[in-house]
């Protein structure tokens, strides 16, 4: 997996490349932990580049999205493919978080 930033203001793209599977999610926990606390008020998670999330990447996206809202930010989707939105949707994560086409609609969405 390959996490690449494009901080816009006050706001981060993370754009967010390969597999999230159970070894490659302490490393985007780390990573999302420290952009969260560098203040950014809108994180937008570019999955375009994604090919699986396991159930380890999806905790990772709760408890970052917990962390940022408790901060008075926010945590959007952007870019999902169809295999993408399958899994959040089957997760539950359609129903949590705003999930978009693109990144510029993340940041008109927030």
């Amino acid at each position: 997996m390959e996490i690449r930033e494009e901080h816009r203001d006050r706001n981060l793209v993370a754009d967010v490349i390969g597999r999230l599977d159970v070894i490659a999610s302490p490393e985007l926990e780390a990573r999302l932990m420290a952009m969260i606390d560098s203040g950014i008020r809108i994180l937008v998670l570019n999955v375009t580049q994604l090919e699986f999330i396991s159930s380890a990447g999806l905790r990772v996206l709760i408890v970052a999205a917990k962390k940022i809202r408790a901060q008075g930010g926010d945590m959007v989707f952007a870019g999902a493919d169809q295999n993408i939105k399958k899994i959040l949707d089957i997760s539950g994560f359609t129903k949590m978080f705003k999930i978009v086409e693109t990144v510029d609609e993340a940041f008109s969405a927030s």
